[in-house]
């Protein structure tokens, strides 16, 4: 599963120091949530999935597959 954090935070035209703000974390934090090398909380997603205006799906890379009709 690839995490969109930092494309989707540039294209809300937001930079890490603002976001990291919002979140509480320092920006060290968000870089490592960035980059995969740090896991966020759930309330973090929840405010990056507000600030970002996307779905959880798509910003932790979720595809679901369409379910098949017999």
């Amino acid at each position: 599963m690839k995490q969109n954090f930092a494309a989707f935070r540039k294209n809300a035209g937001l930079t890490q120091v603002e976001v990291a703000k919002k979140l509480g974390v320092s920006q060290s934090t968000l870089s490592g949530f960035e980059d995969g090398s740090r896991e966020p909380r759930a309330g973090a997603i929840v405010t990056m999935v507000n600030l970002y205006g996307c779905s959880f799906d798509e910003l932790l890379g979720v595809h679901t597959k369409p379910k098949l009709t017999v």
